[in-house]
């Protein structure tokens, strides 16, 4: 057997093997070269001499195994043939050597690791939460005093309010906070972290911050002084992941309120209850399909009302009293947006009613050659009929307003190489995908109701974008990508938004900044739906929403107007 300490044989001369009291045993050479007095394994002290210890003549009785050696030429392990021709050592001081380096490394590495956890320690205590808190809170503390500056402008003179609007611009962590936590909560970004040793780059490592809240704090605090900043290369128009959860913007009127909120001129729609006394006899009354109507006056002491259909021309009286109405009032009726061509044809009546008598009259009567726009073309009661006008107006077509279109009618209106507005009511699928791609477009308007929403989509930048565009799909998501897809383009942007939550989004300013609208000069709040439906509108959060969304945009060095259908009716065109 030989000595662990040496890996020398034991022999009964110096090499006499000595056993100490914790049991383990080595020579007596080496244990008289112990600077102290403790077991080189297990480091207990002994008190004796190393000459005065116990022999273990047990080991001097083990039969020695045949010795084994490293071959030097050959790097390995020798074999017969090495230790006949090649230079050998013993294989187990050649380990005990090579062990020799990766102890110290394994203990390097201890030590390194431990000093590793005091620094930790160290800048868990040094890191001043409070400092970034009482930041955060002097900057809002400032933007909620550049928003009283800018709402107590708003009856200045004109000197006044361009001074205000020009000092409600905001900077640094302000400007670039709500872009920094959209990216700090999405799950696809990630930070690149890399550590430089001059100009060597020593360390580099990636983390997702919105898995790792000490990323983010870390990040968090960076930001708040002054030592993260945006990319210049950035991609303004990236999209934006989208967090809250669809909702309509649509609102019921109170039955008490209907009454007071028509006028002679209102318009409005009939409402029938089956079973209800009269309902056969005047169910026919508005046409079919049912149409709005106008109110020409106020009877029985203003009990009821006198409506003329829009679909028949009938007349009839209805009542009106705070338990008992039958009719609900509409908001404005919105036109669509076709341009100013003239020779145009309404089809609205023609294309909507079931009997085909006056769509073939009209079929054989009109010079399609002459119209060069063409409103309320409603495809879904009879699509053949409806492709068949399309076909003849599609070589010089420039406006159109479609409702329901199937895939066939848009397959054919994305050909028409003329057509300067669109609009489309009741789009589904990937129909807006498809239209929104067409290079000689100037406005559209799109529209789908909240119970059929469409897909989630992207869209590419076009080279030869929109001017202007008016938006009521769900969900908001997808209005917003197409309108990031026309941002260096479009100048006026129509949106169907309630005043407060519009679509259930917290944050609709926030939302239109990120577009990176380069050219917009107006936007218009429509607090109505093409369903003829009310939008949720109040005035304090319809002012309150309207200084916010020109805010965001001033930090794009954008002057937009923002109007509201409803509070600005004198300034609020459909087209």
């Amino acid at each position: 057997m030989e000595c662990q300490v040496c890996l020398e044989q034991f022999n009964l001369v110096e090499r006499r093997p000595k056993v100490l009291p914790c049991g383990h045993s080595y020579c007596l050479k080496c244990l008289q070269q112990l600077p102290t007095k403790v077991c080189p394994l297990d480091k207990k002290e002994f008190l004796a001499a190393p000459e005065e210890l116990v022999d273990n003549f047990s080991l001097l009785d083990t039969p020695n195994s045949a010795p084994r050696f490293w071959c030097v030429s050959c790097k390995k392990e020798a074999s017969a043939e090495c230790v006949e021709d090649h230079a050998v050592r013993s294989l187990k001081k050649e380990r005990a050597a090579e062990a020799e380096r990766h102890l110290e490394a394994l203990q390097q590495g201890k030590e390194g690791l431990s000093k590793l956890q005091a620094t930790l320690v160290s800048a868990y205590h040094y890191f001043d939460l409070e400092k970034c808190l009482e930041k955060l809170q002097r900057e809002m503390a400032d933007l909620d005093t550049a928003r009283e500056r800018v709402q107590d402008a708003m009856e200045a003179d004109s000197g006044g309010w361009e001074r205000a609007k020009e000092t409600a611009v905001p900077g640094g962590l302000a400007r670039d906070a709500v872009r920094l936590l959209a990216d700090l909560t999405d799950p696809s970004v990630e930070c690149s972290v890399t550590v430089r040793r001059g100009d060597v780059a020593a360390w580099e490592g990636v983390v997702k911050p919105a898995g790792k809240p000490e990323a983010r704090l870390l990040l968090c605090r960076l930001a708040c002084f002054g030592q993260l900043k945006q990319s210049a290369q950035q991609d303004d128009h990236r999209d934006v992941a989208v967090h809250w959860e669809e909702s309509t913007n649509t609102a019921n009127i109170p039955g008490a309120l209907m009454k007071p909120s028509m006028v002679i001129g209102s318009r409005v729609a009939r409402v029938w209850r089956h079973g209800q006394c009269g309902y056969e006899k005047y169910k026919d009354f508005e046409g079919t399909p049912p149409g709005p109507g106008i109110v020409t006056a106020f009877c029985y002491d203003g009990d009821a009302v006198s409506v003329k259909w829009h679909r028949t021309g009938l007349v009839g009286t209805y009542w009106m009293k705070p338990f008992h109405y039958d009719l609900r009032p509409l908001p404005p009726q919105m036109e669509a947006n076709v341009g100013a061509a003239p020779r145009a044809l309404c089809v609205d009546s023609i294309s909507a009613c079931a009997d085909m008598k006056p769509k073939w009259k009209l079929l054989a009567d009109t010079s399609f050659g002459k119209v060069h726009t063409l409103v309320g073309l409603h495809c879904e009661p009879d699509p053949q009929w409806s492709l068949t006008v399309l076909q003849q107006v599609a070589p010089h077509l420039e406006g159109l307003q479609l409702v329901t279109p199937k895939q066939q009618h848009i397959d054919l209106v994305a050909t028409m190489s003329r057509l300067k507005h669109l609009s489309i009511t009741n789009l589904a699928g990937e129909q807006l995908r498809e239209v929104s791609n067409m290079a000689s477009l100037r406005s559209l308007e799109v529209h789908c109701q909240f119970a059929a929403p469409l897909p989630k989509l992207t869209f590419p930048a076009t080279p030869v974008g929109l001017q202007w565009l008016r938006c009521g799909v769900h969900p908001l998501s997808t209005a917003l990508a197409l309108a990031r897809a026309h941002a260096d383009t479009l100048e006026e942007l129509q949106l169907v938004a309630a005043s407060r939550l519009p679509y259930g989004c917290p944050d609709l300013a926030q939302q239109l900044q990120r577009c990176g609208f380069k050219k917009l000069k107006k936007i218009v709040l429509l607090r109505q739906d093409a369903y003829d439906n009310f939008c949720r509108h109040g005035e304090p959060s319809c002012k309150k929403q309207a200084l916010h969304i020109m805010y965001f945009l001033s930090e794009s060095n954008l002057s937009v107007d923002v109007l509201c259908s409803a509070c600005n009716p004198e300034k609020f065109k459909t087209k």
